[in-house]
């Protein structure tokens, strides 16, 4: 019983493999491109972490409390017009992409401004 009960766990955590990799290039249901976003906001946060802290690690105390300051209420600023993008669709199966496209969008440009200032600041 012991042996079938992995067997079967494992035909399915084999099937779940190819979601979790999904090729977001060919995503065509709304359930798809819902976790195509959201994946594709998570990269652009990592991105702009990365950013961030290299930029951070530039500063003085000084810099470094006025960038957190800074980032806490773009962040502040990032989540409320995201959510209020994404409420024109609010209980409709697009309304969960259209927020993570939103956050995606904003934090990319959010790395872009920091990333202009960590050039800058290497000079």
């Amino acid at each position: 019983m012991f042996k079938s009960t992995l067997i079967i766990t494992g035909f399915f955590l084999l099937g779940t493999i190819p979601v979790l990799a999904q090729d977001c290039s060919n995503a065509i249901s709304q359930p798809e491109l819902n976790k195509c976003a959201q994946a594709e906001y998570a990269s652009a946060d990592k991105k702009l972490n990365t950013i961030y802290n290299s930029y951070r690690n530039l500063l003085d105390d000084k810099g470094k409390k006025s960038l957190l300051a800074m980032q806490k209420q773009w962040i502040n600023f990032r989540d409320l017009a995201c959510k209020h993008e994404a409420a024109y669709f609010e209980g409709g199966t697009v309304q969960p992409m259209v927020f993570a496209s939103c956050m995606r969008n904003l934090t990319e440009a959010q790395t872009k401004l920091i990333q202009d200032w960590l050039e800058r600041e290497k000079l």
